[in-house]
């Protein structure tokens, strides 16, 4: 948090450097794998044609982002 900062009409926004919160994620294999496992039973449960690949997808993504790091 910066209190003086100049008054010029024009500023520029650093992303990397201006940001006061960075997220780094470590994506995991095994994670995605399990995930897309759990995302698929889950998915075959619903009776339409396109839930079972929307199913792996999503429980691919998510499980990769949660999942243990390997």
């Amino acid at each position: 948090m910066k209190f003086n900062k100049p008054s010029n009409a024009v500023s520029v926004y650093y992303p990397d450097r201006d940001s006061p919160v960075k997220y780094e994620i470590e994506l995991s294999m095994s994670g995605a794998k399990k995930g897309m496992a759990i995302g698929l039973l889950i998915a075959s449960r619903v009776p339409h044609p396109l839930s079972v690949p929307i199913g792996a997808v999503a429980g691919g993504v998510l499980g990769a982002i949660f999942g243990k790091a390997d």
